[in-house]
């Protein structure tokens, strides 16, 4: 493997393809640890989704008595918000189980 280039945080490596396969992560302990930061970022993004989203249905609930304008331009917007957070935390619980099984997987090999 070669270093090619650094771009901020951004490494860029380069292999032969003869020479087999492209593994940075290639140990279970660091597989799990990167797998750890995707999962808590789409943790911490589906959840501010979801708050997001149930704001602007609250919003809109106080707002309802007002007009019906207000409430059909916001409503869209908290629908998406709240389907995007169902989106991004069943990312996150896919991520979680994966590593449970890695961590499983290195206890069985320890």
């Amino acid at each position: 493997m070669e270093h090619v280039a650094t771009y901020f945080q951004w490494v860029y490596f380069r292999k032969k393809a003869a020479d087999g396969d492209f593994k940075i992560y290639s140990d279970l302990t660091s597989r799990i640890k990167h797998y750890k930061r995707i999962s808590r970022l789409w943790l911490i993004l589906g959840c501010m989704n979801f708050c997001i989203g149930f704001s602007l249905f609250g919003q809109n609930i106080h707002y309802l008595e007002n007009g019906i304008r207000y409430w059909l331009s916001n409503a869209p917007i908290g629908v998406l918000n709240i389907t995007l957070g169902i989106m991004l935390l069943s990312l996150w619980w896919c991520y979680a189980k994966r590593i449970k099984r890695l961590k499983r997987e290195q206890t069985l090999q320890e």
